[in-house]
């Protein structure tokens, strides 16, 4: 596994977590009401389809699975298609496990921008609105009972990484969380409960 393509599964894993506690917000005006929404579920999964963007790659790559926040630091990652694969986070290192039993750990302190982006969106899933802001800025558009979170980095070395990250939904669900990487591959991750 080469390091982009750790890094494009540790991008949409961040996003599902995210996805999979937002859908009980209500009435979320500005920040503080959407971090205290969220900071309200401990446990959540959610059904993933995710879908790749990138330079190099000639046609989009498409994975699904379940991913999965456990209270009060841990993201679970288990992708079903097109192969099976189980990622989790916890504690600033991400454990990978592929279908044969083979085990991988990575250790985030030689990533910052990864780590900082893991803690950001575990900051946004706890209600730790002060995490956010030391390294996001973040923005809430709202149209009627559409809307969009966006979260675009503050430092040099976070804008090297990633343009923005977009979260938007209907009624208070999300339906789509959408990456942007600096070089503008993307990945796009619509998300529904699972079956």
């Amino acid at each position: 596994m080469t390091i982009g393509m750790m890094n494009n599964r540790i991008y949409i894993t961040l996003c599902l977590v995210i996805v999979s506690v937002m859908p009980t917000l209500v009435n979320a005006e500005n920040v503080a009401d959407l971090m205290q929404g969220i900071s309200k579920n401990k446990n959540n999964l959610s059904h993933y389809i995710e879908t790749k963007h990138a330079f190099y790659l000639d046609e989009p790559l498409k994975s699904e699975g379940i991913i999965e926040f456990r209270a009060p630091n841990t993201l679970i990652k288990k992708t079903i298609k097109p192969f099976l694969l189980t990622q989790v986070y916890s504690n600033n290192s991400i454990r990978t496990t592929e279908a044969n039993g083979d085990e991988t750990t990575f250790d985030l302190s030689s990533q910052p921008a990864i780590a900082i982006l893991f803690q950001t969106l575990l900051g946004v899933i706890t209600g730790n609105e002060k995490t956010i802001k030391e390294n996001f800025d973040i923005t809430i558009n709202n149209k009627q009972k559409k809307w969009t979170i966006i979260l675009s980095p503050k430092k040099e070395s976070l804008k090297s990484w990633y343009k923005n990250i977009k979260i938007s939904g209907a009624q208070f669900i999300i339906k789509r969380i959408k990456i942007v990487e600096a070089n503008n591959d993307m990945t796009i991750m619509d998300l529904n409960e699972p079956s």
